[in-house]
C-alpha cells in the first residue's frame, strides 16, 4: 500500500486531495431527447437520375408507403409508384454555386423561378423543360425516353431502398440489434 506521512509522523493512506466537486453538467435522457427534437429529423431520400437528355434531370425521393405501392401494383402503373416518391425535381449542376452538398440546383430555381416551389411531373416541368404536356404516365416516359424497362428498374431501385430503409428503422427496436455490452 501506498503510505505518505501523516502530521503526526505516522503513516496513513496515499491522499490525492480534496474531493472533487459533483459534476452537475451531465445531461439527462429528458435533456438529451428534448435536444434531439429541437433540430429537425433528417427525412431519408435518395435522388436518381431521368434518363433523358444525358440524366440531368435528377428526381429527389422519399419512402414509398405501402398503399401507394399496392395502388401502383394493382394498376401495374410503375408511373405512378414513381409519382407518389417523388419530392421535387433538381438539376445535375456541381458547377453552380446555388447546388447543394450533392451538386445539385432545384429546377425552379436553376430556371429563375424559384416561386415555382416544388415541382412534380406536371404542366410547369414541361413549359420549363420543353416536354409535350400530357398525363403523369406521359410526362415520365418521355423523362424515360419511352423505356419502361428502365422506369421499372428505377422504380424496383426505390422500392428496394424503401424497404432497407424502413427495415434499418424496425431493427434499431429489435432486441437483438440493442448493444447488450455491460
Amino acid at each position: 500500500m501506498n503510505d505518505v506521512p501523516s502530521e503526526a509522523g505516522g503513516h496513513g493512506p496515499l491522499v490525492s486531495g480534496p474531493p472533487e466537486p459533483e459534476d452537475h453538467t451531465q445531461t439527462t435522457i429528458i435533456e438529451e431527447l428534448q435536444d434531439e427534437f429541437a433540430h429537425e429529423a433528417t427525412k431519408p431520400r435518395i435522388a436518381k437520375r431521368f434518363p433523358a437528355r444525358g440524366g440531368k434531370l435528377v428526381g429527389l425521393h422519399k419512402p414509398m408507403k405501402k398503399k401507394h405501392a399496392e395502388q401502383a401494383v394493382e394498376k401495374d402503373s410503375d408511373s405512378m409508384a414513381l409519382n407518389y416518391t417523388l419530392v421535387d425535381i433538381f438539376v445535375d449542376a456541381p458547377e453552380s454555386e446555388l447546388a447543394d452538398d450533392r451538386g445539385l440546383v432545384k429546377l425552379s430555381v436553376a430556371a429563375g423561378q424559384p416561386e415555382l416551389g416544388t415541382l412534380g411531373f406536371d404542366h410547369r416541368l414541361c413549359e420549363l423543360v420543353g416536354l409535350r404536356k400530357g398525363s403523369v404516365h406521359e410526362i415520365v416516359m418521355q423523362l424515360f425516353e419511352g423505356n419502361d424497362l428502365a422506369l421499372a428498374v428505377q422504380v424496383g431501385e426505390i422500392g428496394q431502398w424503401t424497404a432497407d430503409t424502413k427495415k434499418v428503422a424496425y431493427d434499431d427496436f429489435l432486441p437483438a440489434s440493442r448493444d447488450t455490452t455491460p
